[in-house]
């Protein structure tokens, strides 16, 4: 179908006649112009960059500018080649031009450039054929690579609602998180898997509305809203975490059972149990020993939470904090899990009364001692015979003959 199409170029208004095919290409009516056309290859390697190249099978010098417009500003490392220069004249619309003289006769390479996501476009190539005094355009269809604009994140939980940004939180699988665009009309929606993550991949630039689902017995607080607004540039990866604490925990959560050992010397043996009906509630245990003197400690991993949770053993790390008689009990979930067994054996040494308090935290800066709790026991548990001469008294692990 023969169609009147006028364009503005830089040197004035120009009347084109041509045909548009449906196929690779379109050529302005005039036989001059048959004597330049262009190809766009798919540069190996990669997915979204190419090369176009110029044959030129004039007879004189006819061709020196070409202008390339393609409607919108989707080009990236746009580049002449084999001496070609490329300059931009406006969004999305460049020209080029050899460096000297003439677009030689012959198969040029003349630019290389990159497309971004977007949607499929025109590749317009306009030029002016010199010797004949006619214009000439070529039309190559040009689809657009998929957009690589994406949001992620981790949903975590916000233990003891600190209002604490992710870091190394315990991760929450199986979250729902939904994408909405600026209208507000769901787009996506996703899942987190067993590290909390999530992604929203292929999206154009725009603005987005991120929210996550809170579960129940679960209440936003990083953002308090559940839900973030992302004005996303073109491409860009933004990372949005959201984390949600438990609104149900309570110290009636944690029981714990203190058994004193007796023993035969001045030291004494004690074993700590935990039952927690809660998780996720408190990052670690601080037991600490108020009177006394603590001899050693020993964490105690569960068999019974290994077998019954079909996962890796439920194990708790222990460190002693510097300077203080204080055990940092930390469970390898990074918080403190639904449990029901041992967790601790500490030796206790000396004193009338030996004392030790057991503190769930939420952080290291929790010193609220809302859930502490405290024990003291008589020692020693039986009068021990004392074989040491005159002014001594009997030292840790002194065995009696």
């Amino acid at each position: 179908m023969k169609n009147i199409y006028k364009f503005n170029s830089k040197s004035g208004w120009i009347i084109l006649i041509f045909v548009l095919f449906s196929g690779i290409k379109a050529e302005a009516q005039g036989i001059g112009c048959n004597e330049l056309n262009f190809t766009i290859t798919l540069q190996p390697g990669t997915s979204c960059c190419y090369k176009l190249t110029a044959t030129n099978t004039a007879q004189e010098n006819c061709f020196r500018t070409v202008n390339l417009n393609i409607g919108s500003d989707i080009f990236e490392n746009f580049t002449g080649l084999s001496d070609f220069q490329v300059n931009k004249i406006e969004a999305g619309e460049y020209n080029i031009r050899p460096a000297v003289g003439f677009i030689p006769k012959g198969v040029n390479d003349v630019a290389s450039f990159c497309v971004r996501g977007g949607p499929s476009s025109n590749f317009v190539i306009q030029w002016n054929n010199l010797c004949l005094s006619e214009g000439c355009e070529q039309i190559i269809p040009l689809a657009a690579c998929a957009w690589e604009g994406a949001i992620q994140g981790t949903v975590y939980a916000d233990i003891g609602c600190a209002e604490t940004e992710y870091s190394d939180q315990p991760t929450l699988e199986d979250w729902n998180v939904s994408l909405y665009n600026g209208d507000d009309l769901l787009i996506q929606e996703t899942v987190t898997d067993e590290f909390g993550y999530y992604l929203f991949y292929n999206l154009p630039p725009g603005q987005y509305y991120c929210r996550a689902t809170a579960q129940p017995g679960w209440s936003p607080n990083v953002p308090a809203t559940g839900q973030v607004q992302v004005n996303l540039e073109i491409n860009e990866i933004r990372t949005e975490n959201f984390g949600y604490c438990r609104n149900d925990c309570s110290c009636d959560s944690l029981l714990y059972s203190v058994q004193q050992v007796e023993d035969n010397n001045d030291t004494l043996t004690y074993y700590i149990s935990l039952t927690a009906s809660q998780d996720i509630c408190y990052r670690f245990l601080e037991v600490a020993v108020d009177s006394g003197q603590l001899v050693d400690f020993y964490p105690i991993s569960s068999l019974i939470c290994c077998t019954e949770n079909n996962k890796s053993c439920c194990h708790w790390t222990g460190l002693k904090k510097p300077g203080e008689q204080t055990i940092i009990l930390e469970h390898d979930s990074g918080s403190i899990p639904i449990y029901n067994d041992l967790i601790l054996k500490l030796r206790i040494a000396g004193g009338d009364v030996q004392k030790l308090s057991i503190r769930p935290r939420i952080d290291e800066s929790d010193n609220s001692g809302l859930c502490d709790k405290s024990y003291s026991y008589s020692f020693p548990t039986e009068p021990l015979l004392n074989c040491c001469p005159n002014k001594t008294f009997l030292g840790p692990e002194l065995m009696q003959w």
